[in-house]
């Protein structure tokens, strides 16, 4: 949260990596309704407003310009997968993602190598595999990417029903290449979906991935 807040105002910084944080605290979070730890309920109106002006990240990613990684464990017990999603499109700057499938809720900085790859990537040219994103025709999900240097692929989805994504329960396959195209049939009833790629000469933990698309908002 406080890296979303940095990005905004701090313009000497040349990229960002918020770990698990997200926008939106006031419509979908751990703070929404937990009793002692309750940060928002209560406020209405003209308080809420100006709450979600000064302390909600939506307010401030609007204004980042810079390259952001956005790292997380997609079934993260505290932040809204959807909520990240919506605070993503904010930003203006490059976007880049790191959402495991397999990551706790927590500061693994042990976990997430993929943070020191792409300040090497921003600010010392290191080569990376772009995550270009994914294209869905005739119910097939492909992944689009650059400068391949990664040795697995896994597609991660969820047909879960419930509303609250915080419940969701995500599915991970192994993707096998046909012809260098990584390419999944789209379950029927899908919810949610992404692919994470896997950088093992790197770390058994280094993850990049692509966004999380949402069949249903």
């Amino acid at each position: 949260v406080a890296t979303s807040f940095a990005s905004a105002v701090d313009k000497r910084l040349a990229c960002f990596a918020p770990v698990y944080g997200a926008g939106y605290l006031y419509e979908d979070s751990k703070w929404t309704g937990l009793n002692d730890k309750v940060l928002i309920n209560g406020l209405s109106g003209s308080d809420l407003k100006e709450w979600i002006k000064y302390y909600d990240p939506s307010s401030y990613l609007t204004f980042d310009v810079k390259p952001t990684l956005f790292v997380a464990g997609i079934n993260d017990n505290c932040f809204s997968v959807k909520n990240r999603q919506k605070s993503a499109r904010l930003v203006k700057g490059k976007k880049f993602f790191a959402q495991h499938s397999d990551l706790g809720h927590g500061h693994w900085y042990t976990k997430t190598p993929e943070i020191y790859e792409f300040f090497q990537h921003v600010l010392f040219g290191k080569e990376i595999t772009i995550i270009d994103g994914v294209t869905v025709s005739g119910g097939v999900a492909t992944l689009r990417y650059t400068n391949k240097r990664f040795d697995a692929v896994k597609f991660v989805y969820t047909t879960s029903k419930d509303e609250d994504s915080h419940k969701w329960e995500f599915i991970s396959e192994t993707v096998e290449p046909i012809n260098g195209v990584y390419s999944y049939t789209l379950p029927i009833d899908t919810v949610a979906f992404a692919f994470e790629v896997y950088h093992s000469d790197i770390s058994p933990y280094c993850v990049f991935s692509t966004e999380i698309y949402l069949n249903k908002q």
